[in-house]
């Protein structure tokens, strides 16, 4: 609730982060045909917000005890592991049928501030903080960041809550039904990647599953599905996540748990079309148990449903050798119309060795850019072959891991797969939820032990493989303006192409020597500041550039290091270091992009998903680029831009987010910026 006459926002202005205002829990009563009775009005919670982020949640009367439990976030302010100052960052329970004696009490206390109310409900005798001194009894759990959306299936009586978390990590928490007093983390822990120490409240209780910001990061919590329509459905928890758009189920049936990818829900028409504002907001049901999707827009939002057109979508073999994608598997010959290329800048791998191939539909030909993505027609096929060094003494000793699949689909994006191989190398299989192995090493003086791999399962392409990137990562200009081995004749990537028709519009071969081509990491030739650029282009843009994570610094190597955010750039997690930025001039320790690319075990670890190594090459690079950088001039304002102080701006006309003052990190049809920690892009 806010004040009438403070600026509240519409569907293309975002309100200010922290705007006075206050949470209420209400109670009205429904007439028969359907409105509200406005002198019915009952109110049980009227507490004092600072902020209008993380104050939104679920609620439900429990099938069996018939209280009411209700969410709330952290206020983006307050202290999750508190339960002595307001009702935030947990999950509440209280009778509001005020049943009293062996069953119900008053409350002894009153949230904070003061002003704050609590009244017309009676809080639970069995609520697993009840008679603990300097506590608010309401408390069913805590340790939450903003738990978006919570539900209980009916069934089994478990209560799934999607907590919406910070800077690496969303969250799926479950409350088992003799379960309470849980205490989930936040923020000392986020995602799976830690045990709670020291003096905590509660029951220490690690999500069930999280999964990594990369190309997503607002999940949206749904329900156990219990309808008829989707039988082999029954029983899963469904849910999405609001930056993707993205629809999985959880797969608790894996070890550990896994998510399986179902659709991906359209985005919303309109003004930020392709972000959080046109993006999954919410689950429903109907007295069916069937399961309804709310999308957001600007313009013209819709309500789905989930529903089968014809044959089941995206289906892939079960086998490499079903693919009919290599000839022959014992030497990966590729079949007629694939064709292998190299890359400038090979993704980091964990030291792997990788060969790659591509393949358009006969008569059709990829959409040529410059310096953007390339865009391919429906039944493009990616496959991409990995092998690991496993013996330091010598070269030729591999082990064969895994074959990569991605197809561009009939809507415009990608779908894929991963194939790992058996190990008689007879055939690979289709990696159905994500799997870790150890495989055996030898290092140069003969010593044994073991390195994790990774192998992708199907919802874990999409990872990396991100909407904002277009779902193809490797094959663009800058990285295929290269020299490449065809059967004996060496000739320019992107030339020969040419010369075979794959590009519409063609290339004119005149511009090849004024093209942006990334380098290697171990290309002397370049400079540190361009190898390092592109080493970021290759491994992080897919993701942090605009549209893609909530992030304030952009790694395409086409935008100017001026307007890239990077040096001294602001960051939305300091990860608890002082002073943090994403590179600091001659200061490793302060730069976050150091301590990211520097690990393979924390929760911070970049990229996220498949690392288990530290490319050690890369920090060697990234240190020297530390040592000689310097900041860049500032990049010039154009309108609607309004200089008012140094380092800021003023948002002027329709465009302004609220009014107030904006720290700028880019300028021209992108620019980044933050207000509060947040970030937006004009």
């Amino acid at each position: 609730y806010v004040t009438p006459g403070q600026v509240q926002g519409d569907m293309n202005t975002r309100p200010l982060t922290f705007l006075p205002n206050r949470d209420r829990l209400v109670r009205y009563t429904v007439n028969n045909n359907g409105t509200i009775n406005p002198a019915s009005e009952t109110v049980f919670i009227d507490q004092f917000s600072d902020s209008v982020w993380h104050n939104g949640g679920g609620m439900f009367f429990h099938p069996e005890d018939g209280f009411l439990y209700y969410t709330d976030g952290d206020d983006a302010s307050k202290d999750p592991q508190a339960l002595n100052d307001g009702l935030h960052a947990g999950v509440f329970r209280i009778d509001v049928d005020q049943r009293g004696g062996s069953i119900s009490h008053a409350p002894p206390r009153t949230p904070l501030p003061t002003g704050s109310v609590a009244r017309n409900y009676y809080i639970p005798n069995d609520n697993p903080f009840v008679g603990q001194s300097n506590v608010l009894e309401e408390y069913f759990c805590l340790g939450l960041r903003s738990p978006h959306r919570m539900t209980i299936d009916p069934v089994s009586k478990r209560i799934f809550i999607g907590d919406v978390v910070a800077g690496d990590w969303e969250e799926i928490d479950i409350i088992g039904p003799t379960q309470r007093g849980l205490n989930f983390q936040w923020p000392k822990i986020e995602g799976r990647n830690g045990n709670l120490s020291g003096s905590y409240a509660g029951t220490d209780a690690p999500p069930v599953f999280d999964y990594s910001h990369s190309g997503e990061g607002a999940v949206i919590g749904g329900y156990i599905y219990r309808g008829t329509e989707f039988p082999e459905l029954v029983g899963k928890y469904i849910f999405g996540d609001n930056i993707s758009n993205n629809i999985y189920y959880l797969d608790e049936s894996a070890t550990p748990v896994a998510r399986v990818y179902l659709c991906t829900l359209p985005f919303g028409p309109g003004p930020n079309s392709g972000n959080n504002y046109t993006g999954l907001s919410s689950f429903g049901y109907d007295a069916n148990q069937e399961l309804y999707l709310c999308q957001l827009s600007s313009t013209a939002g819709r309500i789905y449903k989930l529903s089968r057109s014809g044959p089941p979508a995206r289906q892939m073999p079960l086998t490499l050798s079903e693919t009919g994608l290599l000839t022959d598997l014992a030497t990966l010959q590729p079949t007629a119309g694939l064709t292998g290329y190299d890359v400038n800048t090979p993704l980091w791998s964990d030291g792997a060795h990788k060969q790659r191939w591509f393949g358009i539909p006969d008569g059709k030909t990829i959409g040529y850019n410059e310096t953007g993505e390339w865009t391919f027609p429906e039944g493009s096929v990616f496959v991409k072959h990995f092998d690991l060094p496993t013996d330091a003494r010598d070269a030729s000793v591999v082990t064969r891991l895994e074959t990569r699949v991605l197809v561009r689909d009939d809507q415009g994006f990608v779908y894929g797969g991963s194939y790992r191989w058996r190990q008689d190398h007879s055939d690979a299989d289709l990696v159905l939820t994500s799997e870790t192995a150890e495989m055996p090493v030898t290092d140069a003086d003969g010593n044994q032990s073991t390195q994790p791999w990774f192998f992708p399962g199907r919802a874990d392409c999409l990872t990396c493989h991100t909407r904002a990137s277009g779902g193809v990562l490797g094959i663009k200009t800058k990285q295929s303006h290269r020299d490449h081995n065809f059967g004996g004749v060496i000739d320019n990537q992107l030339r020969a192409w040419n010369h075979v028709g794959y590009f519409s519009p063609a290339l004119k071969e005149d511009s090849l020597p004024g093209l942006t081509k990334l380098a290697a990491i171990d290309d002397s030739t370049a400079t540190v500041e361009h190898r390092m650029r592109s080493y970021l282009d290759s491994n992080c843009s897919h993701c942090h550039r605009p549209g893609g994570v909530p992030a304030l610094w952009d790694a395409r190597i086409e935008r100017p290091l001026a307007e890239a955010g990077i040096v001294n750039g602001f960051v939305i997690n300091d990860l608890g270091v002082d002073g943090a930025r994403i590179l600091v001039p001659d200061d490793p320790a302060s730069s976050l992009m150091h301590l990211r690319l520097s690990t393979a075990t924390e929760s911070y670890k970049m990229p996220p998903v498949g690392k288990n190594r530290v490319d050690q090459a890369a920090v060697s690079l990234l240190e020297q680029w530390i040592a000689e950088v310097t900041p860049p001039a500032p990049a010039p304002l154009p309108a609607p831009w309004q200089k008012t102080d140094v380092g800021s701006v003023q948002l002027a006309g329709d465009a302004a987010y609220g009014g107030g003052i904006y720290t700028v990190r880019g300028s021209g049809d992108d620019i980044w910026g933050t207000q509060d920690g947040f970030h937006f892009v004009h």
